[in-house]
């Protein structure tokens, strides 16, 4: 947790003194309204928008306790564009820092302590039910929207309608890059590899099969691994040449879909409703359970050389419950990941296109298998929340019918 400075300067012990005097009218004021403070995370962008937007939500639905809560941002800041977007739905000062230090440090403080989310919160949120049946809350502002435009004219060409989508993959280099200053985690204890990652170019000839159908497509990162040269006209290395917070965000908000791996960065499709598809799913228990197409990573049967089952995934945690655990996971059950292919992300991007457009036609088989995959969530609890919603994508399972038995 990030607290004030511990210099006793007069106006930290000013700022302390009235933080005092606060704390204690919001125990006084405790059986007529409960008033807490907490702090942001600011530097997971997909933790902390799945966990604003859940927040705003439930209490739509009725699903949280009616409190008055105050927050403050934490350093380092993942997008100070997001910043904003939040200070204009929740309430955020600075001065809520010395609340929260004051309030841990007297008897009782827990009541008082806000929290956007916690991964129990995560675990049990009907997130299908947050976001459909309640509204956006976070947008970007007019004034912002028109000058995201503006620099995308100026630096593409691209015309004010024309349709884009965004595409991504995760690699390990932006939590190196975030926690270099060492204030959330020291620069030893950020994994260099991940399992979550994979490869830009897995991703390309989707995108160019997508700008031959007229689409614009900008590839996204705040830092990024590989160059990807441009395989399309209208394949934009945006990461690599004229990425800014705003533009993440407004590329993000205004897709026609996004096209991506299992990265925090997809999250904000969620607090924007907007369509996703995800490959190289790690784990299939942690998903965006309330909709979208997902196809997740390959885990083989070593002994066998064989792709193991979505039921004996399932039965086997879903994959590893975190990816640190990867190695041990693999020797307990004799197992290697493969990632999604090339030429099987880019039937993926193609099958979720025309589900958005109503062109796809699901075969009896498909439908037979999405069934079969329904009963087989039914009874599993999912990390992110249930019911299942999500479809797995049909092309790659008629590729691999053995997935769906």
């Amino acid at each position: 947790m990030s607290r004030p400075s511990r210099k006793s300067s007069p106006t930290a012990l000013l700022l302390y003194g009235l933080a005092l005097i606060a704390v204690v009218a919001a125990r006084l004021l405790r059986p007529l309204v409960l008033i807490r403070f907490g702090n942001l995370r600011n530097h997971t962008i997909g933790t902390f928008s799945l966990q604003a937007e859940g927040y705003m939500a439930d209490r739509d639905l009725g699903l949280a306790r009616r409190t008055v809560d105050f927050f403050y941002h934490t350093e380092p800041r993942a997008n100070r564009v997001l910043d904003r977007m939040i200070e204009r739905r929740l309430n955020v000062t600075p001065f809520a820092r010395y609340c929260q230090a004051v309030n841990s440090r007297l008897p009782g403080g827990a009541a008082h302590v806000a929290q956007l989310g916690t991964p129990q919160q995560d675990y049990t949120r009907d997130h299908y039910r947050a976001y459909t049946q309640t509204p956006q809350h976070f947008f970007l502002s007019q004034a912002e929207i028109a000058e995201a435009r503006r620099i995308l004219t100026e630096r593409t060409g691209m015309p004010a309608d024309a349709p884009f989508i965004c595409f991504f993959s995760r690699t390990s280099s932006y939590l190196q890059h975030l926690h270099k200053g060492g204030e959330i985690r020291a620069q030893g204890e950020v994994p260099t590899t991940n399992i979550r990652d994979s490869s830009i170019h897995t991703f390309l000839p989707a995108a160019a099969e997508l700008a031959q159908r007229g689409f614009w497509c900008f590839r996204m990162g705040a830092v990024v691994d590989e160059n990807i040269g441009m395989p399309h006209e209208r394949v934009i290395d945006y990461a690599n040449t004229f990425r800014s917070e705003l533009l993440d965000l407004y590329l993000i908000s205004h897709a026609h879909m996004t096209l991506s791996d299992t990265t925090g960065l997809c999250d904000l499709t969620f607090m924007f409703r907007r369509p996703a598809a995800v490959a190289n799913l790690f784990n299939v228990r942690i998903l965006h359970s309330w909709g979208g197409l997902v196809m997740p990573k390959k885990y083989v049967v070593e002994a066998e050389n064989r792709l193991l089952s979505l039921p004996e995934l399932l039965a086997h945690d879903g994959g590893p419950p975190s990816p640190s655990r990867w190695p041990d996971y693999a020797r307990t059950h004799g197992l290697r990941i493969e990632d999604d292919t090339a030429e099987e992300i880019a039937d993926f991007a193609v099958e979720a296109l025309g589900r958005l457009d109503g062109s796809w036609i699901d075969s009896p088989e498909d439908q037979a298998r999405q069934t079969r995959i329904e009963q087989l969530y039914a009874s599993i609890p999912l990390e992110l929340g249930g019911p299942l919603k999500a479809r797995f994508a049909a092309s790659f399972l008629r590729r691999h019918p053995e997935f769906v038995p």
